[in-house]
């Protein structure tokens, strides 16, 4: 052979590794021993080559590889697709599993969290948001006690203003600190501070299961966070169909505020352990936003890296509720690299309102006398009204807002210009500018804002107007731009960096560790292993707590309304055939059972067994009419059986295939319709009203095959016949009690046919029949206009006018009941 030989032991590799390889080589090889290439070698041999060659291809095949998994794999578009996924479940049978990451943004006033899912192989899906119970991305960051009951969330939100001293909010940038800097902060804390120092911990201090108890900041946030995770786990199951196992096992993540001190991170690490999660990963704010930027500007992004720019500098502000931050991001071709980052606790939001909250207290205290916005109920109003002036002077000059309940007998209304306001919060924004300066000041030298490729701005402060505008002028004027979503931007963006730390196909050098490295250099420990047990083991009680009365109240609901079912049954149709007396006896005795036992005395089993006496001592007593409603409920099964075998028939005679795709002439085609109407005609005298259906169905459809340009008479006659056979269909539609039908067609018939009383009337007559009498009353005078001395219309309106007026009498009658 001209052509080189193969190496053999390249062949014995490939056969022991890669089997699929081996096989087309050998086949080949063997080819060109049988059937040598030649230059005198005849064009006709290559076809006996090419079959020669897939004989010893089926032969090796069958030889080398007589049990390989890889053979026996199905084709591609014949594997099973589970889960959104093509991957092939693996020889034991089990499914290729992902993980799902959550990370979590604990904001000062609200939570945003995202999930993203993490593949075997790497894979990473696109992050999207969580929902929580009321289907808001938005989850308020507060914990609330009350009696037994700790809410978080939104149910925690909900507290009223008398238990403001037991909800505890804005105290995530307290985590951590000692209760020293808690109290003497630049923005009060928006809870009580204990002053028990058993913990070397800030305690918020609530009253909590019928005393005075004192909860360190990690377990609140910790009692947060279930709540969170919870709703992440109910959306992958209820929504995403995810299994339970996988939803048990998420992966957390937690962005770190930029203002965070290395004991505060560590706080935050505490404050997971103690919620079950040993393994979170920390996700700096900076970092965050970063990502976040990269995500939303991919493409242009991209294209810089391919054009010669190959650099871009950003830098991006938040301006949020108590922290701000401010960071310069450089994008170049390899990577986005953070030059520049600071952050600054009490400039912001909270800031303003604390401002403003103590100018209105010292007015109305000046007013009204001292003393009065002191407790905990008027201060609540107070700055929730604080708020809202604070939102409204974002937009308008000049604006009022009442305080509703703040004085006993007295409406207070808090005024304010923004002129005013700007002058007060003159000492944040000089705070703002030099935060942004120290930002453009590196370790190298100081970037000029002019020199930026943009700059963006985030955070809920963001919308006052003089904040905004001392940023701008801190980047030599340069424009802002808002093209980040100030709530989810940095939990979205922090879900790539936490998606590539869990990712199991990442190596180790490859993740971003740096900030669990700066945490461990740090000499800073968190709490001692006997109080993270101590703590870990309170917040287990008190999920098992809520969790019991949880299912107590569900026992409790499910009593009451049983109770509720059965005197609703004493005003029903069927009270004829129950006993009042002894019913409404058992029921009282049930009521006089509820109210001798305290609520403390409740236990689910005894309210689940009081339920289950109830049950059956109102069938023992009422056993006719529990009959008379099993009659009803099989009646009703086979009414709807026949139904939906109707429906059947119909959907079977409507559905037949049509392959009538013949160009016919215009009077052929209408010739046809002619004769299917003229059968359905038929069909329909001789109660077969289904076929009949199924027949003027037909003749529709041969009108509407007529494509063919038509002259004025031709479309003329043509909507006529239309409309016949529409009308037709009503009636039948009619005669099968199908009324909706029957209106639906003689609206069509008077799209072709507009003056056709006869649709007119069968539509009342639907009408009619559908308890529709306005509708139907419109129909009426239209045709008595029209002909007035005709008798079927005469009687249609009389009779509609009969039921008008009885309807109005009834309606009369009940609210002389109502209103006396």
């Amino acid at each position: 052979s001209s052509s080189p030989k193969p190496n053999s032991s390249f062949i014995s590799s490939s056969l022991s590794q890669t089997p699929w390889l081996c096989i087309p080589c050998c086949s080949y090889i063997l080819s060109l021993r049988v059937l040598p290439s030649s230059p005198s070698l005849p064009s006709i041999m290559h076809p006996f080559r090419i079959g020669l060659v897939l004989i010893l291809f089926r032969v090796c095949s069958a030889s080398f590889l007589p049990a390989s998994p890889i053979l026996k794999r199905p084709a591609p578009h014949l594997r099973p697709l589970r889960g959104g996924s093509d991957k092939m479940e693996s020889e034991g049978g089990e499914q290729a599993r992902s993980s799902w990451v959550l990370t979590v943004d604990f904001g000062s006033q609200k939570t945003m969290a995202s999930l993203v899912k993490v593949g075997e192989e790497g894979s990473t899906s696109p992050p999207f948001l969580v929902h929580n119970d009321l289907s808001r991305f938005e989850t308020p960051t507060e914990v609330s006690f009350r009696g037994k009951t700790c809410e978080t969330g939104e149910l925690a939100a909900m507290q009223p203003a008398t238990n403001a001293h037991n909800v505890v909010k804005e105290f995530v940038p307290y985590v951590g600190l000692p209760p020293r800097e808690v109290r003497e902060a630049a923005i009060a804390p928006g809870f009580r501070v204990s002053d028990d120092d058993v913990l070397p911990v800030t305690c918020a201090a609530v009253e909590f299961d019928g005393s005075d108890s004192s909860f360190p900041l990690e377990l609140v946030l910790a009692r947060h966070l279930e709540g969170v995770v919870g709703c992440a786990k109910h959306q992958l199951v209820e929504m995403r169909k995810v299994p339970s196992k996988d939803a048990a096992d998420i992966r957390l993540a937690v962005i770190l505020p930029g203002c965070f001190t290395p004991r505060q991170a560590r706080a935050l690490e505490d404050a997971c352990r103690i919620a079950g999660v040993e393994d979170a990963y920390l996700v700096p704010a900076h970092q965050a936003m970063a990502q976040g930027y990269e995500q939303r500007h991919k493409p242009e992004i991209e294209q810089m890296r391919n054009s010669s720019v190959k650099e871009q500098t950003i830098a991006i502000v938040d301006v949020g509720h108590m922290i701000s931050s401010c960071a310069i991001v450089r994008f170049t071709p390899g990577e986005s690299k953070i030059v520049s980052a600071k952050s600054i606790f009490g400039v912001g939001g909270a800031a303003v309102d604390s401002i403003l909250v103590s100018h209105f207290k010292e007015d109305i205290e000046r007013k009204y006398g001292s003393g009065c916005c002191e407790s905990p109920r008027s201060l609540f109003r107070l700055r929730a009204a604080c708020e809202k002036l604070k939102k409204m002077l974002s937009t308008i000059d000049e604006s009022e807002v009442g305080v509703d309940g703040l004085l006993p007998e007295r409406d207070v209304t808090i005024k304010l210009t923004r002129h005013r306001l700007n002058e007060m919060i003159a000492p944040l924004c000089h705070q703002l500018q030099e935060l942004v300066k120290s930002t453009l000041q590196t370790e190298d030298s100081f970037i000029e804002g002019s020199s930026l490729d943009g700059v963006e701005i985030i955070g809920g402060a963001s919308r006052i107007p003089c904040l905004a505008a001392v940023v701008q002028s801190a980047f030599d004027g340069k424009e802002l731009r808002k093209t980040l979503d100030s709530n989810s931007a940095l939990c979205i963006g922090a879900a790539n960096p936490a998606a590539q730390f869990f990712d199991p196909a990442v190596s180790q050098e490859k993740k971003d560790c740096n900030l669990q490295n700066a945490l461990k250099s740090f000499d800073v420990k968190g709490l001692e292993e006997s109080h993270l047990k101590g703590l870990r083991e309170k917040h287990m009680e008190i999920s098992e707590m809520q969790a019991q009365l949880r299912r107590l109240e569900v026992a409790m609901n499910n009593l009451e309304s049983k109770m509720s079912e059965t005197r609703e049954a004493l005003r029903g149709k069927h009270a004829h055939l129950m006993k009042r007396d002894e019913t409404e006896s058992a029921l009282k005795e049930v009521e006089e059972w509820l109210e001798q036992v305290p609520q403390e005395g409740y236990s689910v089993e005894m309210l689940e067994k009081k339920k289950e006496e109830l049950e059956l001592k109102v069938r023992e007593l009422n056993s006719k009419m529990f009959e008379q409603l099993e009659k009803q409920a099989d009646e009703m099964s086979r009414s709807m059986e026949r139904s939906a075998q109707e429906r059947r028939q119909e959907e079977a005679n409507q559905d037949k295939d049509d392959h009538d795709f013949r160009k016919l002439r215009f009077d052929e085609r209408v010739r046809m319709a002619e004769n299917n109407k003229k059968e359905a005609n038929e069909l329909f005298r001789d109660g077969n009203v289904m076929h009949a259906i199924d027949r003027y169905n037909k003749a529709i459809g041969h009108c509407m095959k007529i494509v063919e340009t038509l002259r004025p008479e031709q479309e003329k006659q043509l909507n006529e016949l239309k409309g016949v056979i529409v009308l037709n269909l009503a009636q039948a539609f009619f005669k099968l009690n199908k009324f909706q039908k029957c209106i639906d067609n003689c609206n069509d018939c008077l799209r072709y046919s507009p003056s056709l009383s006869k649709a007119k009337f069968r539509r009342a007559l639907a009408y009619e029949q559908m308890n529709l009498l306005d509708e139907a009353e419109k129909d009426a005078k239209v045709l008595l206009e029209e002909e007035p001395e005709n008798p079927n219309y005469t009687a249609l309106s009389k009779r509609l006018g009969l039921k008008l007026q009885k309807r109005l009498d009834k309606e009369k009658n009940i609210c002389k009941k109502m209103f006396g």
